[in-house]
């Protein structure tokens, strides 16, 4: 509640995973809370990402121990990656009129580089918290946990593929892990807990660890990710069948959103993305050989692929290999 008596809802917006991950503000102009109508939208968040900071949802709110100075605590992600780990950020908000007001005004993070002078708490953390065991207290940074993919079950590499990233498995189980010869893991490799990794990983070499660059240990508890909620799939303008192979005679390029029988790359497909999202729904889609899928982003729109039957990714076959993750986002039905 604002020092004007006025009532704001402050909440978190868009998918944590990506770089759009915002504040929204919900203001009461009504009688009644419960009412939908008594409630006003901001028509844009009021905190979301900048040239630095992105991903900057989900905000706790705080005083300052004399109560004269309010801060806001978030979390997000540096540059414009969403893969590595997370910093804690803080900045001072004010409430008038129109809601919540966050550092500067801009209604972006201020540049990492601004010094504020925040005035700390002075009570140790173990007279905070009621029930603190000091003998549970873990000295040193924690270990990197998983951050490039996770499965609940077992994981299996095949061919020359390769992960990037430290991934795990809350499997224990005997052979849960297994590489072909060539596979590879550049990070480290977490096990379910208590998991003996020279049972559950195996492999064509003799010593399966070799497909590892890093580490191979035990994860300290199994761990839970919720899934993101699965699209319904757009009904867009039907399209012919598309071939981008090497007998074809002029280039393939999409240059807007519609549905496809098959989608079938063996060479290159450059799919044009300016400032609106491009959609393409596929019955099936094959990327093959040395096939490639570039996307030209040239604005703030992403490539959204839907693809409702089958999805083949094999051999040298690309998309999007030399771009950023947060160019394309893929959705498979899986027929």
């Amino acid at each position: 509640m604002a020092p004007t008596g006025r009532v704001y809802i402050i909440y978190s917006g868009s998918g944590y995973w990506t770089t759009f991950y915002s504040l929204g503000q919900l203001k009461l102009v009504g009688d009644d809370p419960l009412s939908y109508d008594s409630w006003e939208k901001s028509p844009e968040p009021i905190f979301s990402k900048s040239d630095e900071v992105n991903g900057c949802g989900h905000a706790s709110y705080t005083t300052s121990p004399d109560g004269k100075s309010l801060w806001i605590c978030y979390h997000a992600y540096t540059g414009t990656n969403t893969q590595s780990g997370r910093f804690v950020f803080v900045e001072p908000y004010t409430v008038g009129s129109e809601g919540v007001i966050v550092g500067n005004g801009s209604g972006h993070p201020q540049p990492i580089s601004t010094e504020m002078t925040i005035d700390v708490n002075p009570m140790p953390l173990a007279e905070k918290i009621s029930g603190w065991d000091e003998s549970t207290e873990t000295p040193g940074s924690p270990e990197p946990l998983p951050d490039g993919v996770f499965a609940t079950e077992s994981i299996s590499l095949k061919g020359s593929s390769q992960i990037i990233g430290n991934i795990g498995t809350n499997a224990v189980e005997a052979g849960s892990v297994d590489f072909s010869w060539s596979a590879e893991i550049e990070g480290d490799l977490w096990i379910g807990p208590d998991g003996d990794w020279t049972k559950v990983v195996t492999g064509a070499r003799p010593d399966p660890a070799e497909n590892v660059t890093g580490e191979i240990k035990p994860l300290p508890l199994a761990k839970e990710y919720l899934l993101p909620q699965f699209p319904g799939f757009p009904a867009l303008e039907g399209k012919e069948d598309l071939v981008a192979g090497w007998q074809s005679e002029d280039s393939c390029v999409i240059n807007e959103s519609g549905a496809y029988g098959n989608i079938d790359v063996t060479n290159e497909l450059t799919i044009n993305v300016g400032d609106e999202d491009i959609e393409v729904v596929a019955d099936n889609l094959s990327v093959t050989g040395s096939g490639r899928i570039l996307v030209n982003r040239t604005g703030s729109g992403r490539l959204i692929l839907y693809v409702i039957d089958g999805f083949e990714l094999a051999n040298n076959g690309k998309i999007n290999p030399d771009g950023s993750y947060d160019d394309v986002f893929l959705y498979y039905a899986g027929g």
